[in-house]
């Protein structure tokens, strides 16, 4: 397993600090590898809302239930920081296309102007 330490980016700021900031952090995208960074910034006191397709319980922290793959507003949200950690539904040509097409896109939308 590697080692974290200050050189490496598996340390980033956001992790070796307390939170410190208003707007808290916007995550597009909560699957396993956005699950553990959740926790890990739930854990320095960031305030965190996640955007995931399926539900996500047992996490402190707003999480609303949208598909990327549709049209969608962040209308409301200031966040300081976005994560954006996208996986597809399936291994399918269609699913990939849905995430990292549309789904891109769609991202891309709805944070112009944030």
């Amino acid at each position: 397993m590697a080692s974290i330490n200050k050189s490496t980016p598996l340390n980033p700021p956001l992790l070796r600090v307390e939170a410190d900031r208003q707007g808290g952090i916007l995550m597009i995208g909560c699957g396993d590898v956005g699950l553990r960074l959740a926790h890990a910034l739930i854990d320095k006191g960031h305030q965190l809302t996640i955007i995931k397709r399926s539900p996500l319980t047992s996490i402190k922290a707003t999480v609303i239930e949208q598909d990327i793959s549709q049209s969608f507003s962040l209308n409301g949200l200031a966040p300081d920081y976005v994560f954006i950690i996208l996986s597809p539904s399936a291994s399918t040509a269609e699913a990939y296309q849905q995430v990292f097409v549309e789904g891109v896109k769609n991202v891309a939308q709805a944070l112009q102007g944030h």
